[in-house]
C-alpha cells in the first residue's frame, strides 16, 4: 500500500513539462500514477569500491551525488573496504554471485580470470552503443577484453616510478639516478648519510611485485616478462636467476627499510615526508595522499635503466569496473557503466584518484606528479601490466609471499625453486 499526498495547484511540473490548471480529481489521479511508476521504476544500485583514505570516499561521494541527479530513479549504495579486504571479498562475491552489483577492479589477467569463468557481465553492448572504440585505445580494449569481448569499462591507469624526498636529494649533492649504476651510488650515499634509502612496507606482500617486475622488464624485456607470468618459461631460467642477484645486492647492502614486513605499505610513508627515508617505488595512487604540507618536497624519477636493457618498459596498471553476472539490476548498472567513462566524470575521477583517465581525447588537470606520471608514460616503449594482474591469482598471491620471503632471508636457490614449483602447480604448463 502506497501512501499518496494529494495537493492542489495551478501548474504541476513533471520531468520539466509544465501542465495547465488540473481539477482536483485529475490532480488526485496523476500524482497517483507518478507515485506508482517511480516504485517501479526506481532502483537501488550496490557498488563495491576500495576506500583507503578519505580523498577515495570523497571521490566516490562526488559520484553518487552526481550520478544521482541525473538519474533519480536509481540510487547508488556505495559500500568501501579497504584494499585488501577488498580483495578477498571480490572473489568471493563474484564465485557466489552475491554481494554488490557493480564492483571495482583491475585490468588483464585479475579480470579475465574471472570473466572467462562466466562470473561477469559481457558489456559489449555498452561499449557499442557509447561508440567506445572512438575514444578507448585498441590496448585499452585488449586488457578488459575476453575473445575481443569486453568484460569491464576502464576508468584509470597510472605508472609505477619512484618518488624520493627532494630536500634530502639536495642535501646530500643527489640528482635522480638514470642508470643502475648511478642509483646504486644513490643508495650508498643516502645510507652513509644516515638515512635508509628505500621505504618498504610489505605486510601485504603485494608491493614486491613491482620489484620484481622492473628488475624484469628492464634486465629481460616485456616478452620474457609476459611469458614468464604466463608459465612458458621456467622460473630456474638464468635470466630469472640475474632478477634474484640484483635484488639480493639492495637487500644485503641494507638498502631496504628493515622490518617492512611488519608495517602495510602506506604505514612508513611518513618516515619519507620527514626525511628519515630517502626514496620509495609506488604507483601514482601515491600522490594524493601526500600531505599537502610536504608535497613540495616529494618529487618522482622513472625506475632506472639497467645496463643492456633495449626498451624502456614501463610497468601501468589499469582499473576498471565491472558488472556482476547475476545481478538483477543490469539496465541501472550499465546506465551507471555508461556515466563512468564520460570525458567530465574520467577527468574528475583521476584528479582524486592521482591517475590518468585512458580515454585518448582528455587532457589531465596539469600538477607536478600528473605532469611527471603522463612523461613517464609517454616516454615508455612498452607498457606492462602489474604482478598479480598479469599472472593468474592462485599463482600470483603464493609467489609474492615468496618474494617477501625472500626479502627477510635472500637465498636466490630456494626463491627460485619455490617459484618452480608454484609455476608447475598453478599455471600447468610443461618445462619448454
Amino acid at each position: 500500500m502506497y501512501g499518496v499526498i494529494v495537493f492542489y495547484t495551478q501548474e504541476v511540473s513533471i520531468s520539466g513539462v509544465i501542465l495547465s490548471t488540473v481539477s482536483g480529481t485529475k490532480a488526485f489521479f496523476l500524482t497517483c500514477v507518478l507515485i506508482l511508476f517511480s516504485f517501479a521504476h526506481a532502483s537501488t544500485l550496490r557498488i563495491g569500491v576500495i576506500h583507503d583514505n578519505v580523498g577515495e570516499r570523497e571521490n566516490f561521494a562526488i559520484i553518487k551525488k552526481a550520478f544521482e541527479s541525473t538519474h533519480p530513479n536509481i540510487t547508488l549504495d556505495i559500500s568501501g573496504y579497504y584494499s585488501d579486504t577488498y580483495k578477498g571479498l571480490v572473489k568471493t562475491w563474484l564465485e557466489t554471485q552475491t554481494g554488490p552489483d557493480v564492483l571495482y577492479w583491475y585490468g588483464s589477467e585479475r579480470l579475465k580470470h574471472f570473466a572467462r569463468n562466466q562470473s561477469l557481465e559481457s558489456l559489449q553492448d555498452v561499449w557499442e552503443q557509447n561508440g567506445a572504440d572512438g575514444f578507448f585505445s585498441p590496448e585499452i580494449k585488449t586488457i578488459l577484453s575476453v575473445d575481443d569481448v569486453p568484460y569491464a569499462m576502464p576508468i584509470s591507469y597510472y605508472p609505477w616510478t619512484f618518488f624520493y624526498n627532494a630536500g634530502v636529494f639536495k642535501r646530500l649533492g643527489l640528482s635522480p639516478p638514470q642508470t643502475w649504476d648511478a642509483f646504486l651510488d644513490t643508495c650508498e650515499r643516502l645510507k652513509q648519510a644516515n638515512i635508509i634509502p628505500i621505504n618498504i612496507g610489505y605486510k601485504s606482500a603485494w608491493p614486491l611485485g613491482a620489484w620484481f617486475d622492473y628488475l624484469n622488464v628492464r634486465l629481460n624485456g616485456a616478452a620474457f616478462h609476459r611469458q614468464l607470468l604466463r608459465g612458458n618459461i621456467s622460473f630456474k631460467h638464468e635470466k630469472v636467476r640475474d632478477v634474484l642477484v640484483k635484488w639480493k645486492y639492495l637487500i644485503d647492502q641494507g638498502y631496504f627499510l628493515k622490518d617492512g614486513v611488519s608495517f602495510d605499505w602506506h604505514q612508513p610513508m611518513p618516515l619519507m615526508y620527514r626525511g628519515l627515508t630517502g626514496m620509495t617505488l609506488a604507483g601514482q595512487f601515491l600522490s594524493p595522499r601526500i600531505p599537502q604540507q610536504v608535497k613540495h618536497s616529494i618529487k618522482m624519477f622513472p625506475f632506472p635503466i639497467l645496463t643492456g636493457a633495449t626498451e624502456n618498459v614501463v610497468i601501468a596498471p589499469s582499473d576498471v569496473f565491472v558488472l556482476r553476472k547475476g545481478s538483477t539490476q543490469k539496465e541501472a548498472a550499465k546506465a551507471f557503466l555508461t556515466y563512468l567513462t564520460t570525458h567530465a566524470v574520467q577527468v574528475a575521477y583521476n584528479e582524486h584518484a592521482g591517475g590518468y583517465s585512458p580515454r585518448n581525447d582528455v587532457l589531465n588537470n596539469k600538477n607536478y606528479f600528473v605532469e611527471t606520471g603522463q612523461r613517464v608514460l609517454r616516454e615508455s616503449d612498452t607498457l606492462v601490466p602489474f604482478f598479480d594482474r598479469l599472472a593468474p591469482e592462485a599463482f600470483s598471491t603464493l609467489a609474492m609471499a615468496v618474494m617477501s620471503a625472500f626479502m627477510q632471508q635472500p637465498d636466490i636457490d630456494i626463491a627460485l625453486e619455490k617459484f618452480e614449483t608454484l609455476r608447475r602447480k598453478h599455471l600447468m604448463v610443461d618445462e619448454p
